[in-house]
């Protein structure tokens, strides 16, 4: 099956984007809602820190992961049977979440300090979900 550039380079891009958000996170103090407070127990800078593992996360799974493999994560899927996926669903489902839902999430952290865990409760259920399947 051909795929656009687009299919192979966006863990990559987000590889970019992951490290720059960490930068960000570790080195300045945009990210902080309250500099009294370590970033560790700051629920904005947990938010954001969360979407930046994100993106590194999707390195591994689709860019390529410790075995050496590149986008190895959907293959993985169609053998433990979850059949009918297309592959521009892996494609579409992380852009959603991970470049546009994660930051946005992050960002309404700062007001709803509720959310700051959203993101990895997020990353732990889906998981959690594929070692159900």
């Amino acid at each position: 099956m051909e795929h656009s550039l687009l299919y192979y380079v966006w863990p990559w891009i987000g590889l970019g984007a992951g490290i720059v958000l960490l930068i960000f996170a570790f080195f300045t103090d945009v990210f902080r809602l309250d500099q009294k407070v370590v970033r560790w127990l700051d629920p904005a800078w947990l938010a954001w820190f969360a979407a930046s593992l994100h993106f590194l996360h999707n390195l591994e799974e689709y860019g390529i992961d410790f075995t050496g493999k590149q986008y190895a994560f959907p293959e993985l899927c169609r053998q433990m049977g979850i059949k009918n996926l297309q592959d521009g669903f892996f494609l579409g489902v992380n852009i959603g979440f991970v470049w546009i839902a994660g930051p946005i999430v992050a960002i309404l952290a700062r007001k709803y300090k509720s959310l700051s865990s959203a993101i990895g409760i997020f990353i732990l259920l889906m998981e959690y979900h594929i070692q159900l399947v």
